[in-house]
């Protein structure tokens, strides 16, 4: 078998009618044994330390693997089917999609950069995702072509500025926020303990086909 390493997910083609899930791309491409037989496949789950999981409400189940420690969920500007979209709706249909004890296991998310977001709903957006400990923000898109970073605003051309103003609005949200009757303790210990340390990074995006 190949050397065992997390494999990202380009998750694309969304369609905002509940009856189509979206569509998965690994980075880089899964090895062949993953497809051979069942048997195969269990075993190349297990080599990778990957889960299978789906996205809610999907007709078909259609599952996928993913490795919750080291894997990337990554949403490009192709993530709504022929439409453009911000960071803050991506970012709200996935969470909408994923099942809630999946959403709070998501340790990264990279988000290309779409020149049009405010970030003022971008707080209440990342509730589900309370494991969530890096969210990047790619400053180039593979299907927009390398133009994006050129069309950063000039009040924001400064780097780190655009994420440092995702963080404030999250930060913000996050302080207006009261405690939950219905979580338990060591939920919320473990939500909290997750927002000490969780990045706000911009990053040019590189991948490994």
């Amino acid at each position: 078998m190949p050397t065992a390493r997390a494999h990202d997910l380009e998750v694309y083609g969304h369609s905002l009618d509940s009856g189509f899930a979206p569509k998965i791309r690994y980075i880089p491409a899964l090895s062949a044994l993953f497809h051979a037989s069942r048997q195969s496949r269990q075993l190349s789950i297990a080599h990778t330390s990957s889960t299978l999981i789906h996205f809610h409400d999907d007709p078909l189940q259609k599952s996928f693997c993913f490795n919750y420690d080291h894997g990337t969920l990554f949403l490009s500007s192709r993530f709504i089917a022929g439409q453009i979209s911000t960071e803050t709706i991506r970012l709200r249909e996935l969470g909408a999609r994923l099942p809630a004890s999946v959403a709070a296991r998501v340790y990264h998310i990279a988000v290309t950069y779409s020149t049009s977001d405010s970030y003022g709903q971008i707080g209440p957006t990342l509730r589900p995702f309370a494991g969530l400990e890096v969210l990047s923000l790619a400053m180039t898109d593979p299907w927009n072509g390398p133009t994006t970073k050129w069309r950063v605003p000039p009040v924001c051309a400064t780097s780190g500025d655009i994420a440092g103003k995702m963080k404030m609005e999250v930060e913000k949200t996050e302080a207006e926020e009261t405690e939950d009757d219905e979580e338990a303790d060591e939920a919320r210990t473990k939500r909290l303990s997750v927002r000490l340390h969780r990045k706000f990074v911009e990053c040019e995006l590189e991948l490994n086909q």
